[in-house]
């Protein structure tokens, strides 16, 4: 998993989970030397307001790409995808896939290898809020 902050997130993941470019090539390599197939991931944190946000971390998957022979199975952009709230309102989770395709359609991915992603809030908050008004305690 590929350490990234960005500052529309309502809560940083990138200093309790994640490693550099450099760790990642490392990481990579030793995977390989195992005989063990590997992938790339980074969080743009939780709540992220920004659908752009993704762009970032597309990129450092690329930068990766581009310093190891690793041929990856799956590249996961994770979650962070916001979840529609009264008091913040977001824009649709349609937006957000369509950046993600957008940036990853240059992304020359190895043949087989899967992208994937994490929607959980984004799909699930309208499921779990709920208004009520008590009549009587």
């Amino acid at each position: 998993r590929l350490a990234l902050h960005h500052s529309a997130s309502m809560y940083d993941l990138s200093t309790k989970f994640g490693t550099s470019v450099e760790g990642a090539i490392a990481l990579l390599s030793a995977a390989e030397e195992r005989g063990f197939s590997a992938g790339l991931c980074f969080h743009v944190g939780s709540q992220c307001t920004d659908a752009d946000a993704y762009r970032a971390g597309i990129d450092l998957v690329r930068e990766v790409m581009r310093k190891t022979h690793v041929s990856l199975r799956c590249i996961d952009v994770g979650g962070g995808f916001p979840g529609h709230y009264l008091s913040q309102p977001v824009a649709g989770l349609d937006e957000y896939i369509a950046s993600i395709i957008k940036t990853t359609e240059d992304l020359e991915i190895p043949d087989g290898c899967e992208i994937l992603c994490e929607p959980g809030r984004g799909l699930a908050a309208n499921g779990e809020s709920l208004i009520v008004e008590v009549q009587l305690r």
